[in-house]
């Protein structure tokens, strides 16, 4: 997005599974769930683009909304709409959400409300 000013899944996902294979990339002894069951699928052979998966139990978790964050920040000005689809872009590059919506959507809106000056109390 610092590039291009937008944000593209194929070139997010291009740049994190590279980062992800990159010996000492990152330094973290734990991988998320759903980061295991991306490179699982992709190590099976399954297009990068079908890797994310779900496992009804993990995968729809709070650290799902992370990816959100900035993906929400760059699009803060525009429509909702184009905001929240690229939103959940951005969270389905590496998950296969199922109850993450309504929450990624929440944040978004909240986030929005914050960043032009509203009240986090006062916020829908």
């Amino acid at each position: 997005m610092t590039e291009s000013g937008e944000f593209n899944a194929d070139t997010f996902r291009e740049q994190y599974m590279a980062f992800m294979q990159k010996p000492g990339s990152h330094t973290d002894t734990y991988a998320a769930t759903a980061h295991r069951m991306f490179f699982k699928n992709l190590v099976a052979g399954t297009d990068p683009k079908l890797c994310p998966d779900n496992d009804g139990h993990n995968v729809d978790a709070i650290d799902a909304l992370t990816t959100a964050i900035p993906v929400i920040v760059q699009y803060a000005d525009a429509e909702p709409t184009l905001r929240n689809k690229k939103v959940m872009e951005a969270i389905r590059v590496m998950r296969n959400v199922k109850t993450v919506e309504s929450y990624a959507i929440h944040l978004s809106d909240l986030l929005v409300d914050v960043l032009n000056g509203k009240d986090l109390k006062e916020s829908t």
